[in-house]
């Protein structure tokens, strides 16, 4: 069994921007230098995992991250949506809004969503998170 590859990337709310630094070993602590020379504050930096595949362009693909694909079942079945972790499938899925005019939401396990491509995140693309009723 391969061992997938655990690594993060940090949004700090404050600075709107991304926090880049090496990390080669747990726990985040020694990661990301958490001390009060880099001005941490634990309500400002939102950590994001890599989930361990990448979109059909070869990206990275993260907690957060906004997805098109379409269904394997079903080719002609669009999907735009949020990458998160399911509590109900143990596992990390793509939550979209089936009816653009109601809030309701469905979340679809990634291994059944085909040509995955990053398009966005929600910190950066906020009118993605509008245009496709995700909030």
């Amino acid at each position: 069994m391969d061992n997938r590859e655990i690594k993060f990337k940090v949004w700090d709310k404050n600075s709107k921007t991304w926090q880049w630094r090496p990390c080669e070993y747990l726990p985040l602590e020694g990661c990301f230098s958490l001390n009060s020379r880099d001005k941490w504050h634990k309500n400002s930096w939102v950590f994001l995992q890599y989930i361990g595949i990448q979109d059909k362009n070869n990206k990275e693909i993260y907690e957060g991250d906004i997805l098109t694909g379409h269904m394997g079942y079903s080719p002609d079945v669009k999907l735009t949506g949020i990458v998160e972790y399911s509590t109900e499938t143990l596992g990390y899925g793509l939550r979209f809004n089936p009816n653009p005019n109601t809030k309701d939401s469905l979340t679809e396990d990634l291994f059944l969503v085909h040509d995955l491509e990053v398009i966005g995140n929600i910190y950066e693309n906020t009118d993605l998170v509008e245009e496709y009723n995700l909030t």
